[in-house]
């Protein structure tokens, strides 16, 4: 995943992904779907960041794209872009930001250094037995103490 360039890139992807018709017809010189788009991804690659992912080593960054297109619509809602029968901007807005919030929830981040073993970069402590102990206690382990 790169932070200048969208998962989702066009308004094709966007109503696969969510269903939302009529989009193409929100092109205008002003509203850009294509920056709405960018902006999307940019607060899901930043949002991984604030869990401690690097997004950039992601091998399943295609995972978070139905959460960039929600937060797509959910943006374009919040400027009264998209209307819904009945409902206000806001509540447009909170539903698709929802959608969006759920699908994140949803994916599990997976990095070239996570797929390569069930915690690949942890440094588990040892321990072993060292053998019977007429006093007790043969266990030994590389574990810092604290007294």
């Amino acid at each position: 995943m790169e932070k200048g360039a969208s998962l989702v890139t066009t308004i094709a992807q966007l109503v696969t992904l969510t269903g939302h018709q009529g989009l193409e017809n929100l092109e205008t010189s002003q509203l850009r779907i294509s920056s709405f788009l960018l902006e999307a991804h940019k607060e899901v690659f930043r949002k991984l960041e604030g869990r401690g992912v690097d997004p950039t080593l992601l091998t399943n960054s295609t995972d978070y794209e139905p959460a960039v297109a929600w937060r797509c619509l959910a943006n374009l809602a919040a400027v009264g872009a998209i209307t819904v029968r009945g409902e206000s901007a806001g509540e447009i807005h909170e539903r698709y930001q929802g959608k969006a919030d759920l699908v994140f929830s949803e994916v599990r981040p997976v990095t070239a250094s996570s797929s390569s073993g069930p915690r690949a970069g942890v440094i588990y402590p040892k321990s072993y037995n060292q053998g019977p102990s007429y006093f007790g206690g043969g266990w030994s382990d590389d574990l810092p103490s604290f007294t």
